[in-house]
């Protein structure tokens, strides 16, 4: 073990409270001692001066190992504190360390053996000078020499000689003779070379792309071309010489049949001439006689003649020429059609007639001469006279939207236009709107409580809830129509409070926008604002039916009750609908009521069957609507517009003959049409009633399994009462939608 030369120790032996021996071994200055305590005996063990050596030795160990920090030995700093950043240096007296300021360069120029700047030493590099004794920048290279001299070895030679493909390089020259090669042979020369080349030649250009050059344009006499050249080109000529004066030379005089011209030539030349033929006996040719507008005349030829032809204008069409500007005696609307029009006529002016006494020839009238003398029109409309109008003999009851109207433009300072009726306020000729408003719920509204909104402007009084003033209500959510009911039970349901002049609705829990309309009651209300009523489908099925004949399709089938005849009994098409009229039908049936249509159906896919559906009743129990059922009639499934007291929508089925009524009865007090359907799942052999007014919102209103597959689905009305009140069924449309 090595320690540290002058370090002071100190042994000391002591005993602790238990009896115990121990032995301290201190080193160091005072101040800066390291002790290490080491038990060397314990009581009741015999000392032994091997255990008091071995104690020692560890004890030593113990302290030397401690001494190898920085800080612990003798002659260095105390402490880090204060010292960041700075160097570790001998102290001045040079007898131990201290932290102090390093010296030294931060760069290369700050070097004492460097260049002091890097001005001016651009590009060069770093050498040791001339006498090793500092470094400098230089730009010098390697001295000249020669290709094949002694500075190349054979391996560089070799390489050179890799990278050329007609000479091979040696140590004897520098110099290579290359092999014959193209002129335009772009390995062999460079862009440079193919410039200076085309620098000495003024008829043509060199690329690199090929050897040969063709020359560009230059005169047929000029320089370009020697003697010899001229002469093998007269060789060629026959009716003139070349020389080299002028590169031009017009062929002499001769005729067009003449040996100038060969057969070929002139059997070109007849091939365009369509009335003559030209030979090599002359070259006059008179044309044949050809009608004036005939294809010989080409349409510059008329454009020209007509120049010459002041009151008619020829055409390719025929030899003849008509008057354009004429008045024709079986032309219609030719004065119609004239632009000008005089508004104002005054006596002094003139028309074109034709006299009756003297056989229909044409002569002038000066409008004071006509009968009545100063002019005035007496089948005229007037401003001041009253029931010209009214007295008119013919009347339209039925105008359509081209008709015209006359009228005056308000914009225009009241000038007489003509109007068409499609093209008044309200399009076709519906009734425009009393009341056009807007509102909406947010979706913070708790879902199925009453929400009420206020309109701005009031219909009118008087009328019921839903046609106030001789006025149809009409309400769209998100653009669907609404079903009016007092109070609102379901979400497509809204009620019209005349007293507060509000809308309710029952809330959704979801955004939505609402449309509130007013129009006339005798207005097509149904088609207004892109609110269309339900269109057919552009593809029907089998089943539908629009009844917009006046028979009933073949297709269809009455029960074994027949036709509803008799005293308050009837069916009819009218308008397209489907009207079926009935009352007392106390038997409980569908099969044995004489008001029931059916067709038959096959389901072995999914299927809806639909049809919108209105109800007049003044009695209970009153029934219209849309039905399924086996070929027994003993099972059947029903959804119907019921009467008790108020329309209210109701479902009802029957097994085995055994009805039940009533098993789903919703209180919406349907004042207006109402789509009813029934729909088929294939997959779960499951029936389900809908209702609403817009076929894309349908509400599922109840689910059956009926154990029986459907074949039948019709229309009825149903009275399951004793009186004699009829109950009045109308139907708009019957449509399947088959998956």
């Amino acid at each position: 073990m090595t320690i540290k030369e002058d370090l002071v120790a100190a042994f000391e032996y002591y005993a602790d409270t238990s009896g115990d021996l121990y032995l301290r071994v201190s080193f160091g200055e005072p101040g800066h001692r390291i002790e290490v305590d080491n038990v060397v005996e314990q009581t009741g063990q015999a000392w032994t001066p091997p255990s008091f050596i071995d104690g020692l030795m560890e004890a030593i160990s113990t302290v030397v190992s401690a001494a190898s920090s920085f800080l612990a030995l003798s002659d260095t700093p105390e402490d880090y504190i204060g010292q960041a950043g700075k160097s570790v240096i001998v102290n001045p007296e040079e007898t131990g360390l201290i932290f102090g300021e390093g010296g030294g360069a931060a760069t290369f120029t700050g070097l004492t053996d460097t260049p002091a700047s890097y001005s001016g030493s651009a590009l060069k590099y770093v050498r040791v000078n001339a006498g090793a004794t500092a470094l400098e920048f230089s730009s010098s290279t390697t001295s000249a020499h020669a290709l094949g001299g002694a500075e190349h070895t054979a391996s560089t030679l070799a390489n050179l000689n890799s990278k050329i493909t007609d000479a091979t390089l040696d140590t004897a020259t520098a110099s290579r003779p290359a092999l014959a090669h193209g002129l335009g042979d772009a390995a062999k020369h460079s862009s440079t070379t193919l410039a200076n080349l085309n620098a000495l030649l003024t008829d043509a250009t060199l690329d690199d792309t090929a050897g040969t050059r063709t020359p560009t344009s230059h005169a047929l006499a000029g320089s370009a071309h020697s003697t010899d050249t001229l002469a093998n080109l007269n060789l060629k000529i026959t009716d003139a010489t070349l020389d080299d004066a002028s590169s031009t030379r017009p062929p002499a005089a001769h005729t067009l049949g003449g040996a100038a011209h060969s057969a070929d030539t002139l059997a070109n030349l007849n091939l365009l001439i369509s009335d003559a033929t030209l030979d090599t006996a002359g070259t006059a040719r008179p044309p044949t006689s050809h009608a004036l507008a005939g294809s010989e005349h080409s349409s510059d030829t008329l454009a020209n003649l007509n120049l010459k032809i002041t009151d008619a204008t020829l055409d390719d069409v025929s030899g003849n020429r008509t008057d354009a500007d004429a008045f024709h005696t079986l032309v219609k609307g030719e004065i119609a059609g004239l632009p000008t029009e005089k508004a104002i006529p005054v006596a002094t002016d003139w028309l074109l007639g034709e006299d009756s006494a003297a056989l229909n020839a044409k002569v002038k009238i000066q409008i004071g001469n006509l009968p009545g003398g100063s002019g005035t029109d007496a089948n005229a409309i007037h401003k001041t006279t009253a029931n010209e109008i009214a007295a008119l003999a013919a009347e339209k009851t039925n105008p359509v939207g081209t008709d015209w109207l006359l009228g005056e433009d308000s914009a225009a300072l009241n000038a007489k236009v003509k109007i068409q009726i499609g093209n008044l306020p309200g399009g076709s000729g519906g009734g425009d709107p009393l009341v056009e408003e807007t509102f909406a719920t947010t979706g913070a509204e708790d879902p199925s409580d009453p929400v009420s909104f206020t309109l701005t402007k009031t219909p009118g009084g008087g009328g019921s809830a839903d046609t106030p003033s001789g006025y149809h209500l009409l309400v769209y959510r998100n653009g669907n129509k609404m079903g009016y009911a007092n109070p609102p039970t379901i979400y497509q349901e809204y009620y019209y409070d005349s007293v507060n002049n509000e809308i309710d609705i029952l809330a959704s829990g979801s955004a939505d926008a609402y449309e509130v309309l007013m129009v006339e009651a005798t207005s097509s209300w149904a088609s207004y604002a892109g609110h269309p009523e339900d269109a057919p489908p552009s593809s029907p099925s089998a089943y539908d039916d629009e009844f917009d004949g006046s028979t009933l399709n073949p297709s269809w089938a009455w029960t074994a009750a027949g036709e509803p005849t008799g005293a308050g009994h009837s069916w009819s098409i009218k308008n397209s609908r489907l009207t079926l009229i009935g009352n007392n039908d106390a038997s409980g049936s569908p099969s044995t009521a004489s008001h029931t249509l059916w067709k038959p159906i096959s389901l072995s896919s999914d299927a809806l069957f639909v049809s919108k559906v209105s109800m007049a009743a003044l009695t209970n129990y009153a029934r219209a609507g849309i039905l399924v059922s086996d070929n027994t009639w003993d099972n059947w499934y029903w959804i119907s517009m019921c009467h008790w007291d108020y329309n209210s929508i109701e479902v009802s089925y029957c097994v085995g003959g055994t009805p039940t009524y009533n098993v789903v009865i919703s209180p919406v007090n349907i004042a207006t049409d109402f789509i009813l359907g029934i729909s088929w799942n294939n997959a779960t052999s499951q029936l389900r009633t809908h209702m609403g007014f817009d076929l894309d919102n349908l509400v599922a209103c109840h689910t059956y399994t009926p154990g029986w597959i459907p074949i039948r689905a019709g229309l009825f009305i149903y009275h399951l009462s004793s009186n004699t009140v009829s109950t009045i069924g109308k139907f708009e449309w019957f449509r399947a939608v088959i998956a």
